[in-house]
């Protein structure tokens, strides 16, 4: 990805003072349209972060200051704090965040092996127990999020969406995905509602991808970036996580699942509730197809990824459900 200079150098300089950082205008470089790379007069390098909203500031400051304490074992972003003693600056940005920049590399899905699998399931149930202490406080809990969904009007909107891109002449499979989505929708809504499992929900990171995990040179596992953290049962994170991998590499999702059981078990019923949750977030996946019928000139292109992913679950997702429920029936 290249650079994107953003007219908010002013602002990382501002947080930097704030945190008693000397840095110099040539060296913020923006990763991402949230993030900067900077490097202080004292060698080391920080990330400075803001936000598209101050709650969501306040919430991933929170749960870094939870885990620091709670979970020391585990890599998560190490905060700084301002010479007044707060985790977030004040800027014409907004708040913002600042933690040692991590080094390491981010890996796809189908580069990483048996034992990268294990580390990230004992990773993330280690970060599931840590997170069980914490108070959940003001934070979005998926439950409001699924009991909202209307079925007359996500089909609707899927119908619409579909004849929207057609006629923008997108290739089949982009066309195929909303089709994809539909089924989803159609089968597991109901199951998902009627099933929603009672009580032991708790913060979750919901975000446990590719893109949030790095892999260090010395083995370790670093997991960043909490801002879209909400309260819901753990199972629906292992769900999510694996994805498609179960239909795909039964044998790597197994050991994610291995790595997990060492620290945490999984309840079968919630598991089972997890599979039709998890095909609901497919189904409800607006953003992707807002993007392409904006216009945005990568989207149709990840629309065309995608489809491969929603469709072999879409027609695969009793396979799955068959693939939890066994690897619990082993592990616990």
């Amino acid at each position: 990805m290249s650079h994107v200079e953003l007219p908010s150098t002013l602002a990382v300089l501002q947080a930097a003072d704030a945190f008693g950082l000397h840095v110099a205008n040539n060296s913020v470089v923006w990763e991402t349209k949230h993030v900067a790379r900077v490097e202080s007069a004292d060698g080391l390098a920080y990330a400075f972060k803001h936000f598209r909203a101050p709650a969501l500031a306040t919430k991933e400051s929170s749960i870094l200051l939870h885990l620091a304490s709670a979970a020391p074992q585990c890599n998560v972003q190490q905060l700084q704090r301002c010479e007044n003693g707060d985790a977030l600056a004040a800027t014409d940005l907004g708040p913002m965040m600042a933690s040692l920049w991590i080094e390491g590399a981010r890996k796809p899905y189908d580069t990483i092996d048996a034992g990268g699998w294990t580390v990230l399931g004992n990773t993330l149930a280690t970060l599931h127990q840590a997170l069980e202490s914490m108070p959940m406080g003001p934070v979005e809990d998926l439950s409001e999020e699924f009991l909202a969904l209307d079925l007359d009007a996500e089909r609707t909107r899927l119908v619409q969406d579909r004849e929207a891109l057609r006629s923008l002449g997108v290739p089949p499979e982009a066309l195929a995905l909303q089709d994809a989505r539909l089924h989803l929708l159609v089968k597991h809504l109901g199951l998902c509602r009627s099933a929603w499992p009672a009580g032991e929900d708790q913060l979750i990171h919901n975000d446990y991808n590719v893109h949030n995990y790095i892999f260090g040179s010395d083995g370790k596992l670093s997991v960043i970036d909490w801002d879209r953290s909400v309260v819901a049962p753990r199972e629906y994170e292992v769900v999510r996580c694996l994805n498609h991998l179960p239909l795909r590499s039964p044998s790597l999702a197994s050991a994610f699942l291995t790595g997990y059981s060492e620290v945490l078990r999984l309840d079968a019923g919630r598991l089972e509730w997890a599979v039709h949750a998890a095909m609901v977030s497919h189904a409800s996946k607006h953003w992707p197809t807002e993007l392409a019928l904006a216009g945005d000139p990568s989207s149709v292109e990840r629309l065309v990824a995608l489809e491969e992913i929603v469709s072999l679950l879409a027609q695969s997702a009793d396979n799955l459900l068959s693939f939890f429920l066994n690897q619990v029936a082993t592990k616990n």
